[in-house]
């Protein structure tokens, strides 16, 4: 049987064999790191992170400037549109212009108010003798191409006497009242034109009553007649405020303020731009402590009463201070809807016919009684002297009950 041998394998080639292997009889080393180890090491990353970051921003802010300026777009001209030369003249000539139209305006509404004085009789009205306290600013509002009527306060009939009324500060003309309301504390005087001469005849106009309504804050108004307690005085000014309101019986109504300083019983008129009367002046209006600022019924808020007394009829007049009550309260205490009477002036014709306070008001003859400016307007288309049905609710023990009231109107002259 044949042996076969296996073959010998020389000393070189295991050697060899070894050498290629020999990876396989390293000993790994165990590379573990302790916790201090990896903390130290998270220092010196930090610490070198931070030394990095430091060098970074010295070299960054050194070198801005100049890559700022070396790489920096080039800046665009800038131009501005110039201005024409104003060919009409510079500020200071507008501004006078300004002034003189001013004037003009002013000098116009002088021709249409007139000095209403009261004398203590005839002969001193002949030598026109009185003192400054007796007499108001009056205003020629209309002309029935018989007599010149003029609007004023009726403080000046307190003084008695004889009235003379002075235009354009010439003589006095014999000057008497056609009506008054005390109410508001306005009157209306009248002049035969025959008793002015025809030279000032000629001179005055007769000015118009404008929109006071139209009426804004911060708008230019001429102050004319006596609100600086002399006669022919003007003033210039801003109007301060339109919204505010003076409750009288019957009526609440606007009045404006400006920022003209005047005297304390000054009288007059607010005119504006389009030479309008837009204000009656009233001193009484607010009261100040340091000053009298110039304060005005707006003449929109009683035109009406105006033309009552323009044509000799009288004011109607009933005596209640009443306002609107809000819906919240209204429903909380469940008022009816109308007018609530918060007083009733003595010996007026609401207290005559028994209107108490409290008393809700709904109903005049046949209109209804919904806001405060509906009752004044029902009551100014009333005759004096007529009596009229009066319809509300008053509280009683089970509630709101019915009542009615016959009211004569009346007048307060």
């Amino acid at each position: 049987m044949d042996i076969e041998e296996k073959p010998k394998v020389s000393e070189e080639s295991e050697e060899t064999s070894l050498e290629e292997y020999s990876f396989l009889q390293e000993v790994i080393k165990d590379n573990s790191m302790t916790r201090k180890q990896l903390a130290a090491k998270a220092v010196r990353m930090i610490c070198y992170g931070l030394i990095f970051g430091v060098a970074a921003s010295l070299v960054f802010g050194a070198l801005q400037p100049w890559i700022q300026t070396r790489y920096a777009k080039k800046a665009e001209e800038i131009t501005l549109e110039l201005d024409e030369e104003d060919k009409k003249g510079g500020t200071e000539e507008n501004y006078a212009k300004f002034q003189g139209a001013l004037h003009q305006k002013a000098e116009k509404a002088k021709k249409s108010i007139a000095e209403v004085i009261a004398y203590a009789n005839e002969a001193d009205m002949q030598r026109d003798t009185y003192i400054q306290s007796q007499s108001v600013a009056g205003a020629i509002v209309a002309d029935n191409e018989q007599e010149v009527l003029l609007l004023a306060d009726s403080s000046v009939l307190k003084m008695g006497g004889r009235i003379g009324v002075k235009f354009m500060q010439q003589e006095p003309c014999e000057g008497a009242l056609k009506k008054k309301d005390e109410n508001l504390g306005i009157a209306v005087f009248s002049v035969q034109k025959s008793a002015i001469e025809t030279s000032v005849r000629n001179e005055i106009c007769t000015v118009v009553l404008g929109n006071s309504a139209l009426t804004l804050p911060e708008e230019v108004t001429i102050a004319a007649g006596k609100p600086f307690g002399y006669a022919g005085g003007i003033g210039y000014g801003l109007i301060s405020t339109v919204d505010n309101t003076k409750a009288l019986p019957d009526h609440a109504y606007k009045y404006m303020t400006t920022d003209i300083t005047g005297e304390k019983s000054g009288s007059g008129f607010l005119f504006n731009l389009n030479g309008e009367i837009v204000g009656m002046i009233k001193p009484d209006l607010e009261k100040r402590e340091n000053m009298q600022l110039i304060s005005a019924y707006a003449i929109s808020s009683f035109k009406k009463e105006i033309e009552l007394m323009l044509n000799g009829k009288s004011v109607p007049y009933m005596g209640i201070m009443a306002v609107e009550v809000p819906e919240d309260i209204k429903e909380s205490e469940k008022i009816p809807d109308g007018i609530y009477v918060k007083e009733v002036m003595v010996d007026s014709p609401a207290m005559k016919a028994g209107i108490q306070s409290g008393d809700v008001l709904m109903q005049m003859g046949e209109a209804p009684i919904v806001s405060l400016e509906g009752y004044h307007t029902h009551l100014l288309e009333q005759i004096v002297g007529t009596k009229v049905i009066f319809r509300g609710k008053r509280t009683g023990n089970t509630g709101y009950e019915a009542v009615e009231f016959q009211v004569e109107i009346g007048s307060k002259e």
